[in-house]
Parts: structure tokens; sequence; C-alpha cells
């Protein structure tokens, strides 16, 4: 699958298969594009985690339990940077300013542990 297609596949607005929290976005885009994005797709490879508790989710077309033997991947700090300073450039200042604001989408992730 090209990643092309990949994101324009992806959730929005979906509730966690797990806890049900609905959540705004679930940021496919934080994880590193060309490493990252293919294996968390469908959950196959790895897991996304669900922000609110943290289990492993399919981001396919709609969100779904992932396998739980599959190894769950947190979401990367670099790729969250690096998409509010492409995506959100002359809005926010960074990944923090864009957290604190009144973003329909940054609450979910207010509190959440990136890896580096």
């Amino acid at each position: 699958m090209k990643l092309q297609q990949i994101l324009l596949e992806m959730p929005a607005r979906e509730p966690c298969p797990h806890c049900g929290h609905l959540v705004a976005d679930w940021f496919r885009e934080w994880y590193e594009s060309e490493s990252e994005q293919p294996m968390i797709y469908k959950g196959e490879k790895k897991a996304a985690d669900c922000p609110h508790c943290h289990l492993g989710v399919k981001l396919a077309v709609i969100v779904g339990k992932a396998d739980p033997i599959v190894p769950i991947l947190a979401r990367s700090r670099t790729a969250a940077e690096n998409w509010v300073l492409q995506q959100k450039a002359g809005i926010y200042r960074n990944l923090n300013h864009f957290l604190q604001s009144n973003d329909p989408a940054a609450p979910d992730y207010r509190n959440y542990t990136f890896r580096a």
C-alpha cells in the first residue's frame, strides 16, 4: 500500500475501541512517515496507541483494536513538532503551543507521553 493512499484513508473523530473516548484526530502524521506510518496502518506490524488509554489500535479506514501481540508504538515528538511547523506555521510556535491551544484536536494530547 502506498503512503499516499494511507494518508487518504486515515480516520478522524473516531472513538477508541478500547476506552470509548472520542479522539478528534488520531494524528497518524505524528509517526515517522516512511518508516512507521505503513507499519501502523491496519495494525498488523505495529499498533498506534490511544492518547487516553494507551492501548493498541489499528488506524485504517476506521479505528479498531489491534491484535494484543502487536507492539504498540507511541507518537514521535520530533514528527509532531515537524507537523506543527509545517501544517500550522504562523498559527502555533511549536508543539507545546499547539497542545495548549483551543484547537479541537489538542486536548486529546495535552498529557500524552511522546517518545523522542
